[in-house]
C-alpha cells in the first residue's frame, strides 16, 4: 500500500493584498499528477484544508473540483480530517455524500464512538491492506472537562494527557480491527494529526499555535504500535523527535515570506507487509515568486537593478537595516520598484519593535507589523504577569482577529 500525506492547504488565503487563487488552482492540478505519476492508492490530508472556518465560494469549488478530479487517478481512498483552521460541522456537512467517493471526512470526534473514525483502506481487489485512525483537531472540549480553580500547569497536564488517551484508545481499537480481519501479517496502522509537538520547528507563517493547547504535545502521546503518524499544523516539513515515522509534510504553498526560503513537499509512504514504512518525499514546486531582500540602501537598490529583466511577477517583502527611515522610504522603494516585475507588499524596519520605534523621530505606520506583534506589545505595556490571563487575553484577540477576518471574506464575496 502507498500512501500520500500532506496538510495546511489553506485554500481562501490571502497573502497581504494578494489572493491565492491561481496558486492553489495550481497545486491542486499538480497533485492530482502526483498521485497519478506516483500510484498512490491512499491520500490523506492532515487539517488546515481551508484557511478560515468561512472560506471565500472559489475556495470551495477548488476543493469539491479537486475531490472530483480524484477518481481519474489510481487513489482509491482518501482521509480528510479537520485543522483548528477548519469549521468541523462545514467539513462534515457532506460527509455521507462524499463516501460514495471513498472520501472520508473527520472535522471532529466521534460523539458516539471513536471506532467511528478508525477506516480500513482496501485495495483494488477488496482485500484490507492498511488501518487509519483518523483524528483531528482536538480541542479541549473534545477529549476533558475543565475543573473550577485549576492552574496553568493543571490545565496543560490534563490536556496532554487527555491526548494520550485518546491515541491510546484509537490504537486499542484498531489492533482490535486488525485482529478480526485476520491475515499473517498484521496490517499497517496509520493515525492523524493536527497539533504542535514540543520541540518542533516553527515558521513564521503558522498562527493560533496555542488554540486549544497550552504547551507543545510530547511525542509520548503517540504509542509505539502507530506504523506512521501524519501530521499537520506547522508549515515547515519535518520529522519529529528523531522518528522517522512522525512527519509533518508541511504546507504546501509559502504561508509567509520567512516560509518562502523552505522547500515544501508531500509525503510519499510504502507499507509492505512485515517490513518497516519506506518514506520519501516529493518536493512541491513554486507557482508564485515570493521574495525579501534585507539589507541597508545600497543593497535594496542593487536587489532591484538585479530583477530589472525578469518577467516573472515577484511579490516582495523589503526589510531595511537602516536608520535613513523617514516619511519617504515607501516613496523611494516604489520608485525603484517602477519598471520591475516587483510588487511591494510590505515595507518594515529590522530589528525594532513597537516600544522601540515609539522613541524615534519618524512614526512608523500600523502596515509595518503584523496584529499579534502589536497585539504582543501592548501586553507587555499592561505589565500583566499572570500568565494564565496572558494566554487567555492573546486567545480571545486571536478569536476576535479570526471573526473579522471571515466578516471581511463574506463581504468580499458579496462584491
Amino acid at each position: 500500500m502507498r500512501i500520500l500525506h500532506t496538510s495546511d492547504w489553506h485554500l481562501g488565503q490571502n497573502f497581504y493584498t494578494k489572493d491565492r487563487k491561481k496558486e492553489h488552482e495550481k497545486f491542486l492540478n499538480w497533485l492530482l499528477h502526483c498521485l497519478t505519476a506516483n500510484q498512490v492508492d491512499a491520500l490523506i490530508v492532515a487539517g488546515d484544508i481551508f484557511d478560515t472556518a468561512a472560506p471565500p465560494n472559489y475556495a470551495l469549488e477548488q476543493y469539491y473540483r479537486f475531490i472530483k478530479g480524484l477518481a481519474k487517478t489510481p487513489c482509491r481512498q482518501t482521509v480528510i480530517v479537520g485543522g483548528n483552521h477548519d469549521s468541523a460541522s462545514n467539513l462534515q456537512a457532506p460527509k455521507d455524500l462524499l463516501k460514495l467517493f471513498n472520501v472520508h471526512i473527520v472535522g471532529s470526534i466521534s460523539k458516539q464512538s471513536s471506532v467511528e473514525d478508525i477506516l480500513v483502506l482496501d485495495n483494488d481487489k477488496g482485500e484490507p491492506v492498511g488501518v487509519v485512525c483518523a483524528v483531528p483537531f482536538l480541542r479541549e472540549r473534545d477529549i476533558r472537562s475543565a475543573v473550577p480553580g485549576e492552574t496553568y500547569a493543571d490545565k496543560s497536564l490534563a490536556y496532554q494527557n487527555g491526548i494520550a488517551s485518546y491515541y491510546c484508545n484509537m490504537l486499542t481499537e484498531a489492533l482490535k480491527i486488525c485482529a478480526g480481519l485476520g491475515g499473517a501479517v498484521r496490517l499497517p496502522i496509520i493515525a492523524t494529526g493536527h497539533l504542535f509537538t514540543a520541540g518542533s520547528e516553527l515558521s513564521d507563517g503558522v498562527r493560533d499555535i496555542a488554540v486549544g493547547s497550552l504547551d507543545g504535545i510530547s511525542t509520548s502521546v503517540f504509542p509505539a504500535g502507530y506504523d506512521y503518524v501524519a501530521l499537520g499544523h506547522l508549515h515547515k516539513p519535518q520529522r519529529v523527535g528523531g522518528h522517522d515515522t512522525i512527519r509533518y509534510s508541511g504546507s504546501p504553498l509559502p504561508l509567509s515570506f520567512g516560509e518562502a526560503r523552505l522547500a515544501k513537499q508531500v509525503v510519499i509512504v510504502d507499507f509492505v507487509a512485515g517490513k518497516p514504512a519506506e518514506i520519501r518525499t516529493v518536493e512541491v514546486p513554486g507557482f508564485q515568486a515570493i521574495e525579501s531582500v534585507k539589507g541597508d540602501w545600497p543593497v535594496i537598490e542593487n536587489y532591484f537593478d538585479s530583477i530589472r529583466n525578469r518577467e516573472d511577477e515577484i511579490w516582495l517583502e523589503v526589510v531595511l537595516e537602516t536608520d535613513d527611515w523617514g516619511e519617504q522610504a515607501k516613496v523611494r522603494i516604489d520608485a525603484l520598484a517602477k519598471g520591475t516585475s516587483a510588487q511591494v507588499l510590505v515595507v518594515k524596519r529590522a530589528g525594532r519593535n513597537v516600544l522601540a520605534l515609539r522613541e524615534t523621530a519618524s512614526r512608523p505606520t500600523l502596515a509595518e507589523f503584523l496584529p499579534a506583534e502589536v497585539f504582543g506589545e501592548l501586553l507587555k505595556l499592561a505589565e500583566i504577569d499572570d500568565e494564565v490571563k496572558r494566554t487567555e487575553l492573546t486567545l480571545c484577540h486571536d478569536e476576535l482577529l479570526e471573526r473579522a477576518w471571515q466578516r471581511w471574506r463574506l463581504t468580499k464575496d458579496e462584491d
